[in-house]
């Protein structure tokens, strides 16, 4: 009895697990990221209910983030590289978020506890995918953050 009841709390917590937030925002997604010093970079994601598979094809680099705590809408991470170690920073704490069912900010945290890049991604389409309507489509020119980037340094994007 204490074994079939035991089967049933795993089978619910599992569950649980995979109607959470990132079940929520599992699929493709493309964007434009933004580092300090640097100029934008094109993110494709693909995302899962465990993890996420992230392809920087302007460095070239790529990763998987390992999702950690959720809380709501938004989901930590640790980005984990998998090819371009020695081109893109390894290890870093990521905060994902999703404003809107087609959209994600990702923050990117280095070893000293400050914020290091942010990106804005959406849902994949074809119509979206090359980089002067990505940067429409995400509205970078409009969303700059502390991070030595030229514009206003606001914290949050504008709004309409």
């Amino acid at each position: 009895m204490k074994s079939i009841f035991a089967i049933i709390l795993c089978l619910c917590a599992s569950l649980a697990q995979a109607g959470g937030f990132s079940s929520q925002i599992s699929g493709a997604w493309r964007g434009v990221g933004v580092q300090d010093g640097a100029d934008s970079w094109l993110i494709k994601l693909e995302v899962n209910a465990l993890d996420a598979r992230a392809n920087y094809p302007d460095f070239p680099c790529g990763a998987t983030w390992d999702f950690g705590l959720e809380l709501g809408r938004s989901l930590s991470a640790v980005e984990k590289l998998t090819y371009g170690e020695d081109l893109c920073a390894n290890d870093s704490i990521l905060v994902i978020e999703s404003p809107t069912n087609d959209q994600l900010i990702v923050s990117w945290t280095g070893p000293s506890g400050a914020e290091i890049g942010f990106a804005v991604l959406h849902r994949d389409e074809p119509a979206l995918n090359n980089r002067a309507t990505e940067h429409a489509a995400t509205n970078l020119t409009r969303m700059t953050r502390n991070l030595g980037l030229r514009g206003n340094p606001a914290c949050l994007p504008a709004t309409s």
